[in-house]
């Protein structure tokens, strides 16, 4: 089960014999691998089981680099997707781009936070000012209107209501 077809066939064996031997083992293995990294493995068994000799790795050390890039998080030499290579950029600082996206999202709360604490302080102003002109209006009639009420400043006559509220 692990003989290259060269070898079935009778041919001589080398190095490339022994990648697709080292193939089919890592095929048998790839389910003990986790889910995740499964498919990536199962690409590498793939390559090495190519019945072509010269579709298969190279040397052994090209097909272990790649099964220490699938290790350690990194894109095999296999896929050059971009997505997949984000995918596993993103999965090697899961952590730091966990933390920057917590941290970029409170700086934007507090950004609109402020911007929000800014127009209702805005708001409370214009309501207050609205508020302190009306005051000063009524203090300004009311005093007015005690003004007109007091005879030594009015020459002693009376004034009508009619009058103090038309002035």
């Amino acid at each position: 089960d692990y003989a290259a077809p060269e070898v079935v066939a009778g041919q001589v064996g080398g190095v490339v014999v022994d990648i697709y031997s080292l193939g089919c083992l890592l095929r048998d293995l790839a389910t003990l691998f986790p889910a995740s990294r499964r498919s990536e493995i199962e690409a590498i068994a793939t390559h090495a089981n190519a019945s072509d000799p010269g579709a298969r790795y190279v040397n052994v050390e090209a097909l272990a680099a790649d099964l220490r890039r699938v290790r350690d998080r990194h894109p095999i030499s296999l896929r050059r997707q971009a997505s997949y290579r984000l995918r596993c950029f993103v999965q090697r600082h899961a952590l730091a781009l966990g933390l920057t996206a917590v941290g970029l999202s409170l700086i934007g709360l507090t950004l609109w936070r402020e911007v929000h604490l800014r127009k209702t302080a805005e708001i409370a102003t214009a309501t207050a000012l609205q508020e302190r002109d009306k005051a000063g209006a009524i203090r300004d009639f009311l005093v007015q209107a005690y003004d007109a009420a007091n005879p030594a400043l009015n020459a002693g006559s009376e004034l009508k209501v009619s009058d103090l509220l038309e002035q």
